[in-house]
């Protein structure tokens, strides 16, 4: 058959480009069913259910991925308890505040006016305006009076005094005034050194474990174990309050936040004794938290506070810090401005300018109170107590609890959700990704400046092979014209084959670096097909059937004309029936072979068994070693002269495997051509299953090999006994890598390293013997002409082989499997046209390199 470039010629446009990429993404993706949208042989109809099958899929993975991820950024966090049973110590003793209810003590006053040069006009005002102080706090603006305002601001300012919390701690109560005793723990202390004076909203009062460098905490629990003190409100007729009471206030807050108003407090009131009881929980965050930002988090850490405005505290942030420092800091003559803020306390503390966010982690003191009439109590040495003070201030449980603020989904686990979801939709991965950006920029991108006409007229010979034989035959007639790295063939696209060759050049160093080396002069190059997968004519020329004929007749769905070499030459099987035309029709082909300088190869046996032979039990019959061997006598008598290498059986691994194991071949075939994958050991230890079975060593003149991929191997425990089988018997497991390359078959492996150690293998096993490699091939699937896969392959796979003659391996042929699309023994035929693998290896038998140069 001959082919000219004028009868086959394809342009492809922009639309076809992305149509072919699409489909060779379609076909070759993990997302399932997208391949049946562009299968071929199935209708229109099933192709649109499969498109709104994965659209469905695509549609429900992304609603789930968007639903997944609003509840990752709008609630990512969730507190639950980390325990209960923390110990007392694991949480510091809260800061105790004290203040007294009266802010201004007349015998201050009086100390202060005597220390005025003021005429007894400004002693009036002093005592009348004084009280307006207490305007100062946000509560009690109601207090206010302008007019003396401004008489008290001008008599301090005659008197140099402009410093207001210097006046309120002159008029209030000092820490030595109102502490008596102090004991922390069971140890009495003296007051003045754990106790110190702070400003509040309430004027200056006396804090403990407030603001410390080295801050208290307690291990014990219990009445009288924490702080115990004994408090003089020194009382008076006239009281300047704005809680119209008497006592003290007891402010209970953490030892770095200020006791402000989100404190807890407690009232106590004179001749009382009152017994806080402290339940502190603590709130911490996982690491996770940390990593998320701000604004989903909502809150902040200690060292993540916004700048201070005002500088009054320093240390790390805390909410209730930013919330004081936020409140209006103003003169005497500035009070009248906070009416406007002050009336309404949440317009200042959600002031935009505030931005004071919680803490992350931050404990929490909560109080129960107990109080009683205060009686004499000797241990505290005090006789006088009818108006005192005492407050003891303890922790109540023997634990404290402790939350935990973690993230309800984190990183990973979102990640995994997204998988699980696409996963079970669509069943995609992240390999899905790398396949989506490979396709729709690297590969779209190749397919445009690859795909165009190819200018050179060409003529590919197609030699009918009869019998099942293998022929060393090159398919070109003129093989000086196509020069595979020529300028002869190239694209329309400018810079194509720059292109395909990069291409090219990507794929053949994935794992090996190409040998520049050429092959031996006397090295023999072919190409192989079948009889049986080549010829038809079934019954013609009184060919008998055999049982592949039987198979697709018995199948309709697989229905071939189909013919093969031992039912042709003895159509019974037996020397009972010779057919002379069948005897005549390979003696002339192998004579046209000989005519046209090709040297044939022939096996003798390629899956083909008679009909009637199988009829009789065919290799499960005995007597078959006697069938074969007359027919193989017949035929070295007639054809023994035109042929110098004969095969026997091809594949006998395969006739066993798929005929009578597994059943999805014909029954009944065997070939000493073995089908040689090679199976690396999974471990050392798996190494000793390599060894399993003794081979036969010179029953044979030189070697002759199928090989495609490779395996892994891992011994497995002995198998029970039972019926035998290959599968069993073996005692391994055979398995693939992920990482390799697959062809269009999922247990086609691209493994070149595997065919450089089986040869090797070959060598040390069965010795210096001459190695055929009557089978290599690659499968595909798109089905393309230009065809870069199979390409590679095969440079790779021969480069190894080329190597392996250079260490002294004695391989003196190789045919490609195969010279045309032939029929699949389970898939059927396809179109038969001329690829581009075809150009590259005619150059590689014109110039024995597989590169465009080579040494020597």
């Amino acid at each position: 058959m001959r082919l000219r470039n004028s009868e086959y010629k394809e342009t492809k446009s922009w639309s076809s480009i992305v149509s072919e990429t699409y489909k060779d993404f379609a076909e070759n993706t993990s997302i399932h069913g997208l391949k049946y949208t562009v299968k071929n042989e199935i209708g229109s109809c099933e192709k649109i259910f499969w498109f709104f099958v994965v659209l469905s899929g695509l549609c429900g993975a992304g609603y789930m991925t968007v639903l997944f991820w609003e509840r990752y950024t709008s609630n990512p966090t969730r507190t639950t308890i980390l325990t209960s049973y923390a110990r007392v110590n694991s949480m510091p003793f809260p800061a105790v505040t004290i203040c007294n209810i009266n802010r201004i003590l007349l015998m201050n006053m009086d100390k202060l006016l005597d220390t005025m040069p003021a005429d007894s006009r400004d002693r009036v005002v002093l005592k009348e305006s004084l009280p307006q102080l207490l305007s100062f706090n946000y509560n009690n603006h109601r207090y206010l009076n302008v007019s003396q305002l401004d008489d008290l601001n001008s008599v301090l300012i005659a008197n140099q005094i402009t410093d207001i919390s210097y006046l309120v701690k002159s008029l209030g109560q000092s820490c030595e005034e109102m502490l008596q005793y102090c004991r922390w723990g069971t140890e009495y202390i003296k007051c003045s050194e754990y106790f110190q004076a702070s400003l509040t909203t309430d004027g200056y009062c006396c804090s403990f474990n407030y603001l410390r460098d080295d801050v208290l905490y307690t291990s014990i629990n219990g009445v009288s174990t924490g702080l115990v003190v004994v408090l003089d409100p020194m009382l008076q007729n006239t009281q300047y309050s704005s809680l119209h009471a008497a006592g003290f206030k007891v402010i209970i807050h953490d030892p770095t936040e200020y006791p402000g108003a989100q404190s807890r407090s407690k009232i106590i009131s004179p001749g009382h004794v009152a017994y806080l009881q402290i339940v502190g929980t603590k709130m911490v965050c996982s690491e996770a938290v940390k990593q998320l930002p701000i604004s989903q988090r909502d809150c902040i850490y200690g060292d993540e506070g916004p700048t201070k405005a005002f500088k009054i505290f320093e240390g790390d942030y805390s909410d209730s810090n930013c919330l004081t420092e936020c409140e209006a800091i103003c003169n005497i003559t500035e009070i009248p401005c906070l009416l406007n803020v002050k009336s309404d306390r949440a317009k200042t503390v959600k002031h935009s300018l505030c931005n004071c966010m919680p803490q992350c982690e931050d404990d929490f003191y909560d109080i129960l109170s107990t109080t009683s009439k205060l009686e004499y109590n000797q241990s505290m040495c005090v006789h006088t107590l009818n108006d005192h003070v005492v407050v003891n201030i303890f922790f109540l449980g023997q634990t404290q609890t402790i939350y935990l603020r973690d993230t309800v989904t984190s990183t990973v686990y979102l990640l995994s959700s997204f998988g699980g979801v696409y996963g079970l939709f669509i069943g995609c991965s992240i390999i899905t990704i790398i396949e989506i950006i490979y396709y729709c920029f690297f590969r779209f991108v190749v397919n445009l400046n690859i795909f165009g006409k190819v200018t050179t007229d060409y003529e590919v010979s197609q030699i009918q092979h009869q019998k099942g034989s293998r022929s060393f035959t090159i398919g070109m007639c003129n093989p000086e014209k196509h020069d595979f790295y020529s300028e002869n063939v190239h694209h329309s696209k400018m810079g194509g084959e720059r292109v395909v060759f990069i291409f090219l050049g990507l794929l053949s160093l994935w794992d090996y670096r190409i040998s520049n080396k050429r092959f031996p002069s006397d090295f023999k190059f072919g190409v192989a097909t079948c009889a049986y997968q080549v010829e038809g004519a079934w019954n013609e020329d009184g060919k008998g059937e055999n049982i592949w004929d039987t198979m697709t007749h018995t199948h309709p769905e697989k229905i071939i004309d189909g013919s093969n070499a031992w039912s042709r030459i003895l159509p019974d099987g037996t020397l009972d029936n010779i057919n002379q035309k069948g005897i005549d029709y390979y003696m002339n082909l192998l004579q046209e072979l000989h005519r046209n300088g090709i040297e044939p190869m022939v096996t003798l046996y390629h899956w083909d068994l008679p009909t009637a032979l199988q009829n009789k039990g065919g290799w499960m019959n005995n007597n078959v070693v006697g069938w074969f061997t007359d027919y193989a006598r017949l035929c070295f008598q007639h054809f023994g002269p035109l042929v110098k290498h004969w095969a026997t059986i091809n594949e006998p691994k395969q006739i066993c495997h798929a005929g009578y194991g597994i059943g999805i071949g014909a029954p009944g075939k065997i070939t000493i051509v073995l089908d040689s994958d090679w199976y690396e050991p999974g471990t050392p230890a798996d190494e000793a299953a390599a060894e399993v079975r003794r081979q036969f060593v010179g029953t044979f003149d030189y070697l002759s090999i199928n090989h495609y991929t490779t395996y892994m191997v891992s011994a497995i425990p002995e198998p029970p006994v039972g019926h035998p089988s290959w599968d069993v018997d073996a005692g391994v497991r055979l398995w693939q890598k992920q990482e390799w390359e697959t062809a269009a078959i999922d247990w086609f492996k691209v493994v070149p390293w595997g065919f450089h150690k089986l040869l090797r293998w070959m060598k040390q096993t069965y010795g210096d013997y001459e190695i055929y490699v009557t089978e290599n091939g690659y499968s595909d699937r798109t089905g393309e002409l230009d065809d870069l896969r199979r390409i590679s392959y095969y440079k790779r796979y021969m480069s190894h082989m080329l190597d392996c003659i250079n260490e002294g391996i004695r391989i003196i042929g190789y045919t490609a499997w195969s010279i045309i699309d032939n029929y699949e023994w389970n898939m059927g035929y396809v179109p038969r046209r001329p690829r581009k693998s075809s150009y590259f290896y005619n150059h590689v038998i014109t110039t024995r390199c597989l590169l465009s140069q080579c040494e020597g």
